[in-house]
């Protein structure tokens, strides 16, 4: 049997370079002794996320579990050979001159100044929230796990957002440690610590069925501007 993720940079696999032994997700693989395939991919929207689960679910059998991790409404796929670009409207998309034209990128700009319609945005996200759970309801021989990764679901408490963030111990310090590590040097963005909680949390939820509170009871403020070596 496996567990399958999706995601964003939340839930990417790790690798021999980031000092964590176990992922969350790898924890509860590990736990359960699953097959770990994960899909999540840095800087992608939800509607990519979304193709992902319809071109593989075929692929999922009786016993599967499956994690379905959602981003940021606000991200958009605007571009099909390039779907980790989709953070436009909070990123410099300036610094993807590289894998982007840059007329494309100037599209882009006048995209933000007249047509973004953030109001749009958390329909979609709602809609494909409906459409994950119509999924899991034909389904029901796996197990479905939706997480919110920076805006609420109603059924959960708290945002793997929330997590990240509050591992600073404040704004200043948040901001000191993005303009050294960006990218985040922190996979999935969390410390060993947290991974370790959230790790244990989804697991509960595959075996009770409590949904994993992401709101409480975490490490928080152990990153300072002493501990970032600056």
């Amino acid at each position: 049997m496996k567990l399958h993720v999706y995601g964003d940079s939340f839930s990417i696999p790790n690798s021999p370079t980031t000092g964590i032994t176990n992922t969350w997700n790898e924890i509860v693989s590990t736990a359960l002794d699953l097959e770990n395939v994960n899909y999540a991919e840095v800087g992608v929207a939800n509607e990519w996320i979304y193709g992902q689960v319809i071109d593989s679910a075929p692929k999922w059998e009786a016993g599967d579990h499956i994690i379905i991790q959602l981003t940021a409404p606000w991200r958009d796929w605007l571009l099909e050979d390039v779907p980790e670009v989709s953070n436009i409207a909070h990123c410099d998309i300036t610094d993807d001159f590289d894998r982007v034209d840059k007329n494309i990128i100037k599209a882009m700009d006048y995209f933000l100044r007249y047509l973004y319609n953030p109001t749009k945005y958390i329909i979609q996200y709602n809609m494909v929230f409906n459409a994950l759970n119509f999924i899991a309801c034909n389904n029901l021989d796996k197990k479905i796990l939706i997480l919110p990764g920076f805006h609420p679901l109603h059924n959960i408490k708290g945002t793997l957002a929330e997590i990240c963030y509050k591992e600073f111990d404040s704004q200043d310090t948040a901001k000191l440690f993005y303009d050294k590590y960006s990218p985040d040097i922190r996979i999935n963005h969390f410390t060993e610590a947290n991974h370790k909680i959230l790790g244990n949390r989804v697991l509960d939820f595959f075996q009770t069925g409590q949904p994993p509170d992401l709101a409480n009871g975490y490490c928080e403020k152990i990153i300072t501007k002493e501990t970032i070596d600056i």
